[in-house]
């Protein structure tokens, strides 16, 4: 292989020399932050620039062409080693995955391979020619496609690095600064290299570029101490750190904050920032206690304290745009000066002691008299304001100090019981206990315990408290045990009440006669059961709280669900006549009425349940006597009086017939019409009294035939139509299916007699758990608040209501009458 100098050579040495050593030096800080990803664009700009400076300085087409092939090692290099470093450099390190880093590498490696075989297929160079000392070549496509991804990628990197800069301190911004600027010269001299626009023809201006890339480097590295201070490790430390951070802006809104004090102030994962302070968790006590100066000390959540301080954070124009709050947790701080406080109270039993010594000390100035007046004098007051009792015990349990609360808890001085034992006052069942627990105390310096007993006040009268004792006997400061004492007289007598009433409740709940059970609103399991329900299901006591809803009620799981989901929407639901299921698998007759109340902090059913099998036996035997003197009534007027009107009915016709006189047959004929009312009337009462022998037939053929009925006795020109929906029962409905068909009997007799109605229109419709019944003609209506408190009307309502159901009248002079019954279907199952 020949070689020949050419003056650009030497400068391509130069710049590959630069970059191994900073190569080198790099790979030595390869574990800073984006380290080998520089360390690797430094190889690959020497392979890049060393092999440039061999082309130029070979002699002949193949060898030149040998070194080109060898500088796109560095040429696909550089690019993805770029954008690695930026992700590094700005803190998305993360996203370089393995499977990322294959998926970004895999282009440049299939360039590299075009590069190698290109006399195959001439995708990289279509043709290439000697110009003088350089190459001359003629892009192909494949090229073009690489130089586009390589420009993207340098492009991704520089926009990742302004965008740090933007939001960097001036050291780190003058890093990148000089990192972009290397980054930049070689592009651009490559640019123009490429689009034909470089100085001298076929001139590569990239390597040369790279003498300046590795000055900017170089600077970075040593002058701003690039690898050694990185924005990462920055913003690493602000989200490590102990203390709370928080930016907020001139509206005291959230802008950043660190997860210490997402922590502090309570607050979810995400989702924080751009709210207002005082909208999440313990901001707003926070930011009421910002508006109270610069630095001070909160308690947040009532169990921390903080030291908060505040500094502005000013805007571009040197003005303040945000407030940076630091919350530095001192609550251990502030438990040890109270445990400090909690020691110094014992200084008054000494401070005559230290008085006279101080006073035998001329030495002393008049300046440390001053501070210790003045420290006593603090302490007194604590001691004397605490509401709590603080006793101070020696190690055979008597009194050495008590503090000056004693008298305003217990009446008595402060020095009254000093030097007595302190058991000696406890109430006599306490007295074990308490001695039990001081012992133990004795035997473990430091330890503290805690103890409940009751001592008697000056009045004679027994006061609990609560009590924290401490072994203190090795601190020559205070040589006893201290027992910090709480009235909880109050408390105990709520406790006591609180049994007491739940005692009572038990009791009544027990003694009552109707059956009374929770239901757990989830579960559907039986919380509670009195003895009254346990007899009436033949449970032993006890037994019902180990089933369900679903082991007692007989209906479908399904059925059951959906009506404790209405209970839970109405708040209480009275359901009539049900049946609950005995141990023994028979069934009881029950009303009940369920409730929604509240039992242990949760919703659940309250059902109280009454047992009417003997009251629904007596019903039936007499409704069986009524039904018997309703058909006996029937059977005689049918068989006589309708019989007779019959008859009559003939006589009047036979008569006026046979009349001359135009006013005799005026006066029959008016007679006629009179015996005709009186015969439909009584074939009307007929029905009313048969329907219950109808009770076992279909409730759509009884209610088929009385709309037949009125309609063979309507007048000419007035008509009644029957609507029955799709999917209405075809089945006996039983004692509500025929109240409910003497309620239509009752508003077709109305819609006849007084509507004047030219329509009548019935409609029968079911939700499968209720039947619907409208009756709606066009008459004359009237004015329900006036008329409401007619006969039919409240007989009608009654009927309704005894079944279970409602009903409803819509009507207005001149616009006709709706009248609407709603009545459960007899069987379906009802909540308990």
């Amino acid at each position: 292989m020949e070689w020949q100098y050419t003056p650009y050579a030497p400068l391509s040495f130069v710049v590959a020399v630069v970059s191994g050593a900073l190569a080198l030096y790099v790979w030595r800080r390869r574990g800073a932050p984006g380290g080998r990803a520089l360390a690797l664009l430094m190889l690959a700009v020497t392979v890049w620039s060393g092999s440039y400076a061999l082309e130029l300085s070979a002699v002949g087409l193949p060898d030149k062409v040998l070194w080109a092939r060898v500088e796109y090692l560095g040429i696909v290099t550089v690019p993805p080693a770029w954008l690695a470093f930026a992700l590094q450099y700005t803190g998305r390190g993360a996203r370089l995955d393995p499977r990322r880093l294959v998926l970004l590498s895999a282009l440049p490696a299939a360039t590299l391979l075009l590069v190698w075989t290109n006399e195959a297929h001439g995708l990289i160079w279509s043709a290439v020619a000697l110009d003088g000392p350089f190459l001359e070549v003629e892009y192909g496509p494949a090229f073009w496609i690489y130089w586009a991804y390589a420009y993207a990628l340098i492009l991704l990197g520089t926009l990742l690095m302004v965008s740090m800069l933007r939001r960097s301190p001036d050291l780190y911004g003058r890093q990148g600064a000089a990192l972009l600027f290397g980054a930049f010269a070689p592009w651009l001299g490559n640019g123009l290299y490429v689009l034909g626009l470089s100085p001298l023809p076929n001139l590569d201006l990239t390597p040369l570029a790279f003498l300046l890339s590795g000055v900017a480097i170089t600077w970075a590295l040593f002058r701003w101490r690039l690898l050694d201070i990185v924005p990462v490790a920055r913003t690493a430390v602000v989200e490590e750190l102990s203390d709370g951070v928080v930016v907020l802006d001139d509206r005291d809104r959230i802008v950043d904050l660190n997860p210490a004090a997402r922590r502090i102030l309570n607050l979810p994962g995400s989702g924080a920032v751009g709210m207002g302070l005082d909208q999440v968790g313990t901001g707003r006590e926070l930011l009421r206690n910002l508006r109270g100066g610069a630095r001070r000390e909160v308690r947040l959540g009532g169990r921390h304290d903080y030291e908060v301080s505040v500094s502005a954070l000013p805007d571009r124009r040197g003005g303040p745009a945000a407030r940076l709050v630091v919350l530095h947790d001192i609550t251990e701080r502030k438990r040890a000066e109270e445990e400090i406080r909690r020691l110094n109270e014992t200084l008054e039993l000494r401070v005559a002691e230290r008085t006279a010594q101080l006073e035998a000390a001329v030495s002393e100035t008049a300046q440390s008299e001053r501070m210790l007046r003045e420290s006593e004098e603090r302490f007194r007051s604590l001691v004397r304001n605490a509401s709590d009792l603080i006793i101070v015990l020696d190690a055979e349990g008597r009194i050495v100090y008590e503090s000056p609360a004693v008298e305003r808890v217990l009446g008595y001085m402060p020095e009254e019981r000093v030097g007595s034992r302190a058991f000696d006052h406890l109430h006599p069942e306490d007295v074990e206990r308490v001695r039990s627990k001081f012992l133990r105390l004795l035997r473990a310096p430091r330890e503290r315990l805690s103890v409940e007993y009751r001592v008697r006040d000056r009045e004679g009268r027994w006061r609990y408290f609560e009590a924290i004792g401490t072994n203190l006997l090795a601190d020559p400061a205070v040589r006893g045990v201290v027992v910090n004492s709480r009235e909880i007289t109050e408390r105990k007598r709520a406790e006591a009440a609180l049994r007491e009433s739940e005692e009572r409740y038990r009791a009544v709940v027990e003694q009552a006669a109707e059956g009374i059970l929770l239901v757990d609103m989830d579960s559907r399991r039986i919380l509670e059961a009195n003895a009254a329900y346990h007899d009436m299901l033949g449970y032993a006591p006890g037994e019902l709280l180990k089933l369900t809803l679903y082991d007692v009620v007989p209906y479908s799981r399904e059925d059951m669900d959906c009506y404790v989901r209405r209970v839970q929407e109405r708040g209480s639901y009275v359901s009539g006549e049900r049946r609950h299921r005995r141990r023994d698998g028979t069934l009881v007759d029950v009303e009940v009425r369920a409730n929604i109340i509240s039992y242990g902090g949760r919703e659940a059913i309250c059902i109280l349940v009454r047992d009417i099998t003997a009251s629904k036996r007596a019903k039936e035997a007499l409704e069986e006597i009524r039904e018997a003197e309703r058909n006996r009534i029937a059977r005689d007027l049918h068989d006589g009086v309708l019989q007779d009107l019959a008859y009559a009915v003939q006589t009047l016709e036979f008569a006026k017939l046979n009349a001359g006189d135009a006013s005799l047959q005026k006066e029959l004929q008016e007679a006629l019409d009179t015996v005709r009312r009186g015969v439909r009337g009584l074939r009307e009462a007929v029905y009313d009294l048969r329907l219950g022998e109808e009770e076992d037939q279909p409730f759509l053929r009884l209610a088929e035939s009385l709309v037949d009925l009125h309609r063979r006795m309507a007048p000419a020109g007035r008509g009644i139509e029957l609507k029955v929906e799709e999917g209405f029962p075809q089945r006996p409905l039983g004692a509500r299916g025929m109240e409910m068909l003497r309620i239509l009997q009752e508003a077709l007799t109305n819609a006849r007699r007084h509507s004047e109605a030219r329509r009548v229109v019935v409609r029968l419709g079911t939700t499968g758990e209720e039947i619907r019944l409208e009756v709606a003609d066009d008459g004359h209506g009237f004015d329900p608040n006036v008329a409401g408190s007619g006969v039919g009307l409240k007989s009608m309502r009654e009927r309704a209501a005894e079944s279970g159901g409602a009903l409803e009248v819509s009507s207005a002079p001149g616009e006709g009458t709706v009248v609407r019954v709603r009545v459960p279907i007899e069987g379906a199952p009802e909540p308990g």
